[in-house]
């Protein structure tokens, strides 16, 4: 949620002038003059020209045009930045950007690791060349193995979710890629340049068409002459990897989308939301997160942060389920929500189970509980 800033402003008294009044919700025209100090400048007001200090904790520019709202009048009237906040503008204007080209590219990541493994599988893998072969089984190779998730390794998988690679690159501006060995952006980043690099030349023979396919023989089997045959694995091949690149850029965009929505926003909100895929014996799987700190917490807990943790989790056989986990200090509340009734009564008969776990790990359950419902999306 954007904010607007506000400017605190004091007046510039002119010989023989009355004081000035103005009420709240009255809209101001304002030009930046000048840049006193670190956040106070010098505006003039369009109507009748009267001058005022403002203290902003925004960047103005000389010369910059403000639309104004007063949103507190007296001595020091406080006024909120309508329009003409130009460094805000731009970043939202780029942000919504980023939004409109990522989010139709975008999809879950279990997509991309169950084509990965579909396409590492020993019938399939010596159709790949070898920088792709050697870029699938660096990524794979950092995915956690649900049967061996604890506690630790789910912290590890969230900070190398790829959500925080920037921000760790940026911390060793000098710092390479390859310092980052379990980074799952890092991955991704390979594996797109080296699937970029073997991507056939555009109109090329070993391009794959819609006429490529091979010619019948007379008993209207595929023709099974060794030059047909190598033609046909060659299309299949330059088809796989195209529908890799695909994906891989698919997997690219949701990573970059879970790093806008964990921008810090300009009212001081921060939220964290990242999906975290993992191998499983079913395949490629993975589950979504959403963290934030609740700052309207009781009186009672005063103190203490509250974390507040969206999960939506598909289990085989299950469906979707949605959980919310609340954390204050050391007490923790769980509510699950499932579309099949079926699903949410064996949650619910299993709650013990999750209360014995949660104390294991030296947290105090407080309130537990599952029920049928509607499920709603906690992120795009």
């Amino acid at each position: 949620m954007k904010v607007s800033p506000i400017l605190s402003t004091v007046f510039i008294p002119r010989a023989g002038e009355p004081s000035a009044t103005f009420q709240i919700g009255e809209i101001l025209a304002a030009t930046v003059l000048e840049k006193l100090s670190d956040n106070h400048f010098l505006l003039q007001l369009s109507q009748g020209g009267r001058r005022l200090h403002a203290e902003s904790s925004i960047e103005l520019d000389n010369g910059q045009e403000l639309q104004l709202e007063v949103i507190k009048a007296g001595e020091t009237v406080e006024l909120r930045v309508v329009k003409g906040d130009s460094s805000a503008d731009g970043l939202a204007e780029i942000e919504q950007q980023a939004y409109r080209q990522l989010l139709p590219k975008q999809q879950s990541l279990s997509v991309l690791i169950e084509h990965l493994l579909q396409t590492m599988s020993a019938e399939n893998n010596h159709r790949l060349p070898g920088v792709v072969q050697e870029a699938i089984r660096q990524l794979l190779n950092v995915l956690p193995d649900a049967a061996g998730l604890t506690p630790e390794k789910i912290k590890q998988a969230i900070l190398a979710s790829g959500v925080f690679l920037e921000a760790m690159l940026g911390q060793s501006p000098q710092q390479p890629l390859v310092a980052l060995p379990d980074d799952f952006k890092a991955k991704l980043l390979r594996l797109f340049d080296a699937l970029k690099s073997v991507q056939p030349v555009k109109g090329s023979l070993a391009e794959p068409t819609e006429r490529s396919a091979v010619a019948p023989s007379s008993d209207g089997t595929a023709d099974g002459s060794p030059e047909m045959l190598a033609a046909t694995l060659l299309r299949e091949a330059q088809r796989n990897l195209k529908d890799l690149l695909e994906n891989t850029e698919s997997a690219l965009a949701k990573v970059a989308l879970d790093q806008l929505a964990s921008l810090p926003r300009v009212d001081g909100e921060q939220a964290w939301q990242l999906e975290l895929p993992f191998c499983s014996g079913r395949g490629g799987d993975s589950v979504r997160l959403r963290i934030t700190e609740d700052r309207n917490a009781s009186a009672g807990d005063a103190g203490a942060p509250r974390w507040s943790v969206l999960l939506e989790l598909n289990p085989p056989g299950l469906g979707e389920i949605h959980c919310r986990i609340n954390i204050v200090g050391e007490r923790v509340d769980a509510f699950f929500v499932s579309q099949d009734a079926l699903t949410a009564n064996l949650i619910l008969v299993n709650l013990n189970l999750l209360d014995s776990r949660f104390r294991q790990a030296g947290l105090e359950p407080a309130h537990l509980d599952a029920q049928a419902g509607s499920l709603r999306r906690t992120a795009p």
